[in-house]
């Protein structure tokens, strides 16, 4: 009798154990990148842009649209960086969002009026803003910020 009511306890205490560990530790389904995801390319429009939303406008100012630009979280992304004119930027990524991503985010060129691309980024955090910004235009309108929905 004592032996078939300690087993039932071990039994129950094995159980618990088993539920405290699979709600508290490693990921939702949900919370998984895909091994074979493709990764979503988000355009991001940097330089000048006229009085009016006229880009030849007599006054102009510098600005990146949107200005916080919404990321997916846990699912790869490549940031493509659209010129308006014909100007140099020297996009820059903050410490934390180069920490947040794991891998080296060089500064990017981006010159001629032609696109450039990020390497692919993956961000595991919601709820967070990271900074990016233009070298040579930051004080005038040259940057913006990632941020990423609430889990």
């Amino acid at each position: 009798m004592k032996i078939a009511r300690l087993k039932s306890v071990w039994l129950a205490a094995a159980v618990a154990a088993v539920l405290v560990i699979s709600a508290c530790g490693g990921t939702a389904p949900g919370d998984e990148v895909p091994i074979d995801a493709e990764p979503v390319i988000i355009e991001w429009s940097i330089g000048p842009k006229g009085g009016l939303g006229e880009g030849n406008a007599f006054i102009s100012q510098r600005s990146w649209e949107p200005k916080k630009l919404s990321v997916p979280v846990n699912y790869p992304f490549i940031l493509r960086f659209v010129p308006r004119d014909d100007s140099t930027e020297t996009v820059v990524f903050s410490r934390s969002l180069k920490k947040e991503a794991g891998i080296p985010l060089e500064n990017l060129v981006v010159e001629n009026g032609q696109p450039t691309d990020t390497p692919t980024i993956i961000i595991r955090s919601g709820n967070k803003a990271y900074d990016v910004f233009s070298r040579e235009h930051r004080g005038v309108g040259g940057f913006g910020s990632i941020i990423t929905p609430d889990r």
